[in-house]
């Protein structure tokens, strides 16, 4: 059996890795590169002494048009067909969306942190 882990190099994926491989599944963990973020080489070094597959991919500048004209939605169903999963979604058309200073003003509402606005996604 094998896991595909999306891997920061941080704390949080490098415990779900340790918790998969203890259940003696082969991990391949994916570690992105963007302009905003990456640590290429700390995760090399980590993937050796962790013992799993690191595949390292570069958004490149075509991340930049993911970022400028962001699309919305949400999931409507996930099925499990033939071992397999099919996620169903809905991708919403909006005029406009939230402005930094708009989403700051509701960081309460939303249980939001300060230091949490430095994010390049959300899922709220």
């Amino acid at each position: 059996m094998k896991a595909y882990v999306l891997y920061s190099g941080g704390l949080d994926s490098a415990l779900a890795i340790k918790l998969i491989q203890e259940q003696d599944i082969f991990v391949v963990a994916v570690h992105f590169i963007s302009p905003f973020f990456g640590a290429p080489e700390f995760c090399e070094e980590a993937a050796k002494k962790q013992n799993f597959k690191l595949i390292v991919k570069e958004l490149g500048r075509e991340y930049f048009n993911v970022i400028k004209n962001p699309k919305f939605g949400y999931v409507e169903e996930i099925e499990r067909r033939q071992n397999k999963l099919r996620i169903k979604y809905r991708i919403l058309n909006l005029n406009k969306f939230l402005s930094y200073s708009e989403l700051s003003s509701m960081l309460l509402d939303f249980d939001i942190a300060e230091y949490e606005m430095n994010r390049t996604h959300w899922a709220i």
